[in-house]
This record gives C-alpha cells, sequence and structure tokens, in this order.
C-alpha cells in the first residue's frame, strides 16, 4: 500500500476551516510533498507559532489543478508510458479523452469495456524484418488479421512477429499496451483502410488498462502513417 499525505485545501480568502465548511480532499502520493513538523505554541496561553528549528521544511504544494493532472483517475502517479502518449497529442493541438475502463489487453477487451464496434479499436502491431531487424508498425482494426504476404511487399522484405524484448526497446511499450504514437523510436507505419469507415476509434494509450478517442484522419496524420491495404 502506497503511503502518503492527504491534504486538506482551503478556499481562497479563508484561514483555517469553518463548521459545514467544505474543501477540497487530494491524495498526494510520497515524494510529492515533504513532512512538515507541527507548530509548537510559543507561550501555555496560546500567541503566535514557532516551527522547531529541526522540522523539515516543506517543498510548495502544486495547485489542485496541476496534481490532478500528475496523477490518475484512481489518485495513484501516472505511468510514464501514459505520459509520453498523452504528451504526443497534445504536442499535435489534440485535447485527448484518455480512459481507464478496465483490462484492455485485447481488441475484443478493449471493445467490450469502451462499447464501441470491434472494428473501432485500433491494434498497434509491430513486425520486423526478418534479416534487417527492422521495426514496422501496422495500424489494424480490432477484427481483421495481417496477411503476412501483404504486410511484407509493403515493407519491402520479409517480415516476422517481433518479440516482447524488441517491442519494448523500439517503442518504449510493452505488449498489450502499445500506442500508436509516443514511440521512443519513429517507425515506417500503415494503417487499415477499415479505420477509415468510422468517425472516432480508440486505441491503447500506453498501458493495459488505458485507451483513448481520436478521429481515424488525424491518428494517421499524428502518426504519420500510409493507408494501405495488409490485411486478410
Amino acid at each position: 500500500m502506497a503511503c502518503g499525505l492527504r491534504l486538506r485545501f482551503t478556499p481562497k480568502g479563508t484561514v483555517g476551516s469553518a463548521a459545514g465548511q467544505r474543501h477540497d480532499k487530494l491524495w498526494i502520493p510520497s515524494g510529492f510533498v515533504t513532512p512538515v513538523a507541527p507548530a509548537v505554541p510559543s507561550g501555555a496561553t496560546g500567541g503566535a507559532h514557532r516551527v522547531p528549528e529541526n522540522a523539515t521544511r516543506s517543498r510548495p504544494l502544486l495547485h489542485p489543478a496541476a496534481l490532478r493532472r500528475l496523477l490518475g483517475a484512481k489518485g495513484l502517479p501516472m505511468s510514464k508510458s501514459l505520459k509520453r502518449v498523452r504528451a504526443a497529442l497534445e504536442a499535435a493541438g489534440i485535447t485527448p479523452e484518455i480512459r481507464e475502463p478496465g483490462e484492455t489487453r485485447t481488441a475484443e477487451m478493449a471493445a467490450a469495456a469502451v462499447g464501441c464496434a470491434l472494428d473501432q479499436i485500433v491494434k498497434s502491431i509491430i513486425l520486423q524484418g526478418a534479416d534487417s531487424g527492422r521495426i514496422r508498425l501496422f495500424l489494424a482494426a480490432g477484427g481483421n488479421r495481417i496477411d503476412a504476404a501483404r504486410a511484407s511487399e509493403l515493407a519491402g522484405e520479409a517480415l516476422v512477429r517481433a518479440d516482447a524484448a524488441a517491442v519494448r526497446t523500439a517503442t518504449g511499450f510493452a505488449i498489450g499496451g502499445v500506442a500508436p504514437v509516443g514511440h521512443l523510436t519513429p517507425s515506417p507505419t500503415w494503417a487499415d483502410p477499415r479505420l477509415m469507415d468510422f468517425a472516432q476509434v480508440w486505441a491503447a494509450a500506453g498501458t493495459p488498462r488505458h485507451v483513448f478517442a481520436i478521429a481515424p484522419a488525424r491518428l494517421v496524420a499524428l502518426a504519420g502513417a500510409t493507408v494501405a491495404e495488409f490485411t486478410e
């Protein structure tokens, strides 16, 4: 269980809290702030308070809105992979619609969790050259399967499935959470024409539990993909 501090934010212009007054509460995991020793009254009858000389000073607290961007929906720090996807989308001027609907390791699981058609799920499939080892990215509709011959023809060499280590090295993502954007190393990319039949599609957001929505045309542009037939 993660340790942390539960902070109470006092509305601007008030000091302390009055009876019946409501405040926003945010859970901050350890590491965001440093504990501070409680103030000690300077005299038995009250008056000004002083902080013990050996007390640890706190770091400046973040504004609640900034904290919510750093923390996930469940109050936990956002993963590096998820941050990278969010940053890639925001850099392209896209306001990310990222959800955590639950386990989304497969296209079927993702479609059921989001409540969309299977083909609205974007599968980010990583293949590599059988001889060269070069990585290629294929964005396929959830219900389609890659045709090895077609994919190899597009790549100009025979392709094989990349193993988990190769996927992690090239993309920075684990299998089951590979996003179509935010890769550590950009690769030649192709997109399934079937995705273009929808106004909106859903893709992994860097983890096996997060997905984001995007218009397929914008995804193709952002991924630098070429729309081409490569499925069975």
